[in-house]
């Protein structure tokens, strides 16, 4: 999975839905600016709701290949909370979606993960998938039996 999401399922919070594999937010079928950095982000503090995130570790997702040197990172993610708590309606005094915590930033509140399989019902190992093989005929068969 790429650091944007690739293969990842679609998040609900409130009205929101979030999409890391477009990142593309929206408030119902609204399509909500965002600027890509800030979208980056989002995801980020969505897929550890409930945990805080450091500073360190925003940096390192969002900026992974090193920061460019007219860049300063800390008030870029300063920026981006900002962008985020906008597009959200949300506040740092009175925050419904974004906490701000000692050194990090925080997802409050409910999340949940609208495409198979669940957030929190991921498959651990692969051997807990059933393999299905097509025979030559197109019938379709569990690895291991037979179509006879």
């Amino acid at each position: 999975m790429g650091p944007d999401g690739e293969g990842q399922g679609r998040y609900q919070f409130g009205p929101f839905t979030l999409d890391p594999k477009l990142l593309l937010l929206k408030k119902g079928q609204i399509r909500l600016r965002l600027r890509r950095q800030a979208c980056r982000l989002l995801v980020l503090l969505v897929r550890h709701h409930d945990q805080c995130v450091a500073r360190k570790e925003i940096e390192e997702y969002l900026w992974s290949g090193g920061c460019p040197a007219e860049v300063e990172p800390q008030q870029r993610i300063t920026w981006c909370i900002a962008l985020i708590r906008r597009a959200l309606g949300d506040n740092a005094t009175n925050p419904r979606y974004i906490g701000t915590r000692q050194g990090g930033y925080e997802f409050l509140g409910p999340v949940k993960c609208l495409d198979a399989p669940p957030c929190d019902q991921a498959i651990d190992q692969p051997s807990q998938l059933p393999l299905v093989l097509p025979d030559a005929q197109g019938a379709i068969a569990k690895a291991g039996q037979s179509l006879d």
